[in-house]
This record gives structure tokens, sequence and C-alpha cells, in this order.
């Protein structure tokens, strides 16, 4: 559905990435400079809240929001 919302606002498919572990994050070249929209599925986790996968990703939620936050 996110994705969707997002190629519906005129994000182009090519700068859009959908990520599901705090692995998948490290794993991106942000040196790119490509994706202006990305998508974490089920973050926290699917149906209720998943607590290890809260302490993953809490090790890159700074990181997250310094990117997102970034206007260069």
């Amino acid at each position: 559905m996110a994705a969707h919302l997002a190629l519906e606002g005129g994000t182009k498919k090519e700068n859009c990435i959908k990520l599901e572990s705090v692995r998948d994050w490290k794993d991106v070249d942000w040196s790119l400079r490509c994706f202006n929209t990305v998508i974490i599925d089920d973050i926290f986790g699917g149906i209720s809240l998943d607590n290890k996968r809260l302490r993953e990703w809490k090790t890159v939620l700074n990181d997250i929001e310094q990117r997102a936050t970034k206007k260069s």
C-alpha cells in the first residue's frame, strides 16, 4: 500500500526502495543518492510490537532520521 501511494504521488519506481530488515538498511549504497522514498515494511512487527525488531531498528533510527531530514 505504501509503495502504491508513493508511486501515485509521483515517485518514480527506481527512486523507491523497500526495506524489510536492519541489514537491508545497512546494505544500501546511500552514496548513490538515487532514493527519495524509503519504505520500511513492518518496522516494529506485523501485527503487534515485536521487541526484537524494535531493538534491531533502534540501532539505526538516528541514521534514518538524519537521512530523512538532510537537505542535500
